[in-house]
């Protein structure tokens, strides 16, 4: 992805104790479900925030937590049109905590107004920002979206901050992995097919959606690997819809 960086204004670019990118990007369906925890534009690296704030904290944890680095930003001899380009490096899925508000927040006019203790933040990481989208701060739609609320950047941020603390980080399965568990169970129905009547397929076909669907929520919970149930949902759905229709 092209882009380009636009960095703070000096006064508090000399103050910070370091810098961050918050860049994030939506999927081809407009939710964002990921995050590169390492860019470059140019000649320079950056930083996802969430890992900046876990290095100044001395937040030695993040080290270890990092995904592996993977293409396109690699050790390899670039080009000159990419060594302009935007490119990514450690990328990973983000495992939301839950859906928006989760995250504790506390309103920044209690604060200033010490309506809350100060000791509430000891030994805390302290994100501020606005999570208000009437005041213009910017929101996103997540894959635990409620009723369509969006998620404020910031909270974004502490989910990936939270992720990398526990060292709970969502990788994606590779693309021979994914066309394997996406085959599996679309064979399965295939071959009993030959053997179950119609209507035990179709209750088959329904014991291999739920499986289909159990395996992607163990495979990421357990391994930390994200395998996309769609495709061999749909191969399932297709079959039984053929085969029912051709049995008439």
């Amino acid at each position: 992805m092209s882009g380009y960086l636009i960095l703070p204004l000096p006064l508090f670019y000399e103050a910070a104790a370091a810098v961050g990118n918050i860049h994030l990007d939506s999927d081809f369906d407009g939710i964002v479900r990921s995050v590169s925890l390492r860019d470059r534009i140019g000649s320079g690296i950056w930083e996802n925030f969430a890992v900046k704030m876990l290095r100044v904290g001395n937040d030695t944890r993040v080290i270890h937590n990092l995904p592996p680095l993977r293409p396109p930003y690699a050790s390899y001899e670039q080009t000159d049109l990419e060594k302009n380009m935007w490119s990514t490096g450690h990328a990973m899925q983000i495992p939301f905590a839950g859906p928006p508000g989760k995250i504790p927040r506390i309103s920044y006019a209690d604060v200033i107004n010490r309506l809350v203790p100060p000791d509430i933040f000891h030994n805390k990481y302290v994100l501020v920002g606005i999570t208000a989208v009437g005041m213009g701060g910017e929101s996103y739609p997540t894959p635990v979206s409620i009723g369509g609320r969006a998620m404020s950047s910031v909270e974004v941020t502490a989910n990936i901050m939270n992720a990398l603390i526990q060292g709970f980080t969502i990788e994606p399965v590779t693309p021979l992995a994914n066309t394997l568990f996406s085959l599996l169970p679309v064979a399965g129905l295939l071959l009993s097919l030959i053997w179950l009547s119609p209507r035990r397929a179709l209750l088959f076909c329904l014991v291999l959606i739920i499986i289909t669907i159990g395996a992607s929520y163990f495979i990421v919970r357990i391994g930390g690997y994200w395998y996309p149930p769609s495709a061999g949902l749909l191969g399932l759905v297709l079959c039984a819809t053929h085969y029912g229709a051709g049995n008439a």
